[in-house]
């Protein structure tokens, strides 16, 4: 907190949660969540690289996969192609 202290300037705000740790599967549950809710957000990423870099991801193959990792204690979320894709972009990344 010193260091978060020491970053912050005059008018700036801190906004800190918490939260008691919550056993696998209702982690699990929340991010493989019913609705497709969390699959959507993630999805949206690569729908934004089609949109602004001139992408070409074929979206309607990508699985939402969450997991977890007992090694770093989190969920980790992955989009898994289906199938090979080759993708390509229309627009320069940099430069």
């Amino acid at each position: 907190m010193r260091e978060v202290r020491e970053i912050l300037q005059a008018g700036d705000t801190l906004l800190l949660g918490t939260d008691l740790e919550k056993d696998v599967a209702t982690q699990l549950l929340a991010y493989n969540d019913p609705a497709g809710v969390t699959a959507a957000f993630n999805l949206n990423l690569l729908a934004r690289i089609n949109r602004e870099l001139g992408a070409d991801f074929d979206l309607s193959c990508f699985r939402h996969e969450a997991r977890w990792s007992d090694e770093e204690r989190r969920i980790e979320m992955h989009l898994r192609s289906t199938r090979r894709q080759r993708v390509r972009f229309r627009r320069r990344i940099y430069g």
